[in-house]
């Protein structure tokens, strides 16, 4: 592959939160993420030394860590099965455009630890348009939902709006809906997410980063930043949990993941 065929890139910038409504709390913290193409992932170490997807490899990067596949198989097959599950996502949720090729944007494993709070799979059609985005959260009980944005709608200054139907705070119930704003282009991602009930924004969030080529040198520099970068994600959700339950917040105990009803289910 030459280097003007390469599109996977290092991104750096920074996200931001913040909670709006009882006990109004914010924060803002630095970071880096990585942006492959999903067919790039398998010769990652022949350009990037020390990014590959082999357990000594200090940032490493396994598709098992995404979408719920299954841990099983060689790298090339659990690519395969990532971007499967990409695929029939898209189609469940009404989105049929044939998927050329597919970006994954979100942490890899720093030192054998990653924890994901978003991960975006960006789909893109044959002609390079951007065709759907599915937004794979987890929270911190080993759960996980795919949120699946129409690109279009997502892209728009209204952005795409969807039920809340999966738990990640234990500061908010399910109730409310996530508006997401989704744009892309080939060297910045710029995401909002925010929590509405009512049309009126309880919580909001921010993740801006700009890319530059994944190298060698870009990575080490990136490392040295951020150092065990993904041990502070888990850190900082903690920390700022703390200090929420600090202001006198309560903290709700988790519901049951039942994404169906929770759909189904009306605010009081």
């Amino acid at each position: 592959m030459t280097a003007t065929a390469w599109r996977s890139q290092l991104l750096t910038g920074r996200v931001s939160h913040s909670r709006l409504t009882v006990r109004p709390h914010a924060f803002a913290y630095r970071l880096f993420m990585l942006r492959l193409d999903l067919d790039e992932i398998a010769t990652l170490a022949r350009r990037v030394r020390i990014v590959g997807t082999r357990w000594w490899h200090p940032v490493r990067v396994d598709p098992a860590d995404f979408m719920g596949i299954p841990r099983r198989g060689d790298v090339a097959t659990r690519v395969a099965a990532l971007r499967a599950a990409v695929t029939e996502a898209l189609v469940e949720h009404g989105i049929t455009t044939p998927v050329a090729r597919v970006e994954l944007v979100a942490h890899a494993r720093i030192a054998g630890y990653v924890f994901n709070p978003v991960s975006f799979f960006l789909a893109r059609a044959a002609d390079d348009r951007l065709a759907g985005i599915v937004a794979d959260v987890h929270n911190t009980f080993g759960e996980r939902l795919a949120y699946v944005l129409p690109a279009d709608a997502a892209a728009s200054a209204a952005g795409w709006s969807d039920k809340k139907v999966f738990h990640v705070s234990p500061f908010f119930t399910l109730d409310g809906s996530y508006r997401f704003r989704v744009r892309v282009s080939a060297d910045e991602v710029d995401i909002h997410i925010d929590l509405l009930a009512d049309g009126r924004p309880l919580f909001v969030s921010h993740l801006a980063l700009h890319g530059v080529p994944l190298t060698q040198t870009s990575v080490a520099g990136a490392l040295f930043r951020f150092p065990l970068m993904t041990v502070r994600v888990i850190g900082a959700v903690h920390w700022e949990a703390l200090r929420l339950w600090r202001k006198g917040l309560a903290y709700l105990p988790r519901p049951v993941n039942d994404p169906a009803r929770a759909r189904s289910a009306t605010r009081p």
